[in-house]
């Protein structure tokens, strides 16, 4: 993912207003040792940071997540991700995911790419692995695998939090003139963009509009101010399951809450730059190679 791709301005709209980054008392130091090589990682990490559902992996937190839920609660009542599970983290499973990036059917090709979302930095030694079995890779595999591979890398980078739940993702300001008829909705918050390495950009997509949350239906969703104030009271590590239409039609999305960068000590410009050439330098050694030998470009 090149630098040059990401932008300065809407992110500080995202870290001060939207609730999107929040902690708990586990926040790591941005200049923790860091390696890149998979060889000399990808198989050590262990960080209790997940994406997705509750359902996948066993790692999640149930409601509550770390330090019990704020003062919005959540019900009991839980509704299945029908697209969101974690992948098993074996081999067999992981090559089949990677093959069905290349299926005829759309429907199969985006579930798979948010299944291999799903895994764990640690398990990017083996999906390389099961990339390299693959190989020669067809155009629609090649296109999504840099995307699953920092999405992957980035989920578990170590970083300095603050307290709170968040999501990544860039909400309409009234400061952008674009954004107005946005404001103006009346129903639901549209998501603008997402950041790569958080919760959201597995679960949700550009364009989606927020509605409501499952579990508490009762909590009104019309506006920025009440998505951030409803996020923000919650933890990390917390799982809720949100209402979103996408594309003219209603689905729910599950998602656990990532930690909220510390944005009073982090640049945000620089925070996302770092990332963003981490895990450039991980794609350029470990998984260009592989789509050199199908004969495209990395």
């Amino acid at each position: 993912m090149k630098r040059d791709r990401l932008m300065s301005g809407w992110m500080l709209v995202v870290a001060l207003a939207c609730g999107v980054l929040r902690a708990d008392d586990d926040s790591r130091p941005a200049n923790a040792p860091e390696k890149n090589s998979l060889k000399e990682n990808s198989l050590k990490e262990n960080s209790p940071q997940r994406h997705g559902d509750t359902e996948v992996g066993g790692r999640d937190k149930e409601e509550g997540g770390k330090g019990g839920a704020g003062p919005l609660k959540l019900g009991d009542g839980k509704v299945a991700e029908t697209n969101g599970s974690r992948p098993a983290g074996d081999f067999k499973t992981i090559k089949l995911l990677v093959g069905q990036l290349a299926d005829a059917d759309s429907r199969k090709r985006e579930s798979s790419r948010i299944g291999l979302m799903g895994l764990r930095r640690s398990d990017l030694a083996m999906l390389r692995s099961a990339v390299k079995a693959c190989v020669p890779l067809e155009p629609s595999q090649a296109a999504a695998l840099r995307e699953i591979v920092t999405q992957v890398y980035l989920c578990d980078d170590p970083y300095t939090a603050t307290a709170g739940g968040f999501l990544g993702i860039r909400l309409p300001t009234e400061f952008r003139a674009e954004d107005q008829m946005l404001l103006a909705m009346g129903r639901g918050v549209p998501v603008i963009s997402r950041i790569i390495g958080f919760c959201s950009y597995r679960m949700l997509q550009d364009g989606d509009v927020i509605l409501g949350i499952v579990e508490s239906p009762e909590v009104p969703l019309n506006s920025p101010r009440e998505l951030i104030a409803a996020v923000s009271s919650l933890n990390p590590g917390q799982s809720f399951t949100l209402e979103v239409q996408r594309r003219g039609q209603i689905v729910r999305v599950s998602l656990t809450l990532d930690r909220k960068p510390d944005f009073d000590v982090l640049n945000i410009n620089e925070f996302e730059n770092a990332r963003a050439v981490r895990a450039e330098k991980l794609w350029d050694s470990d998984f260009a190679p592989l789509l050199a030998e199908s004969g495209m470009v990395g």
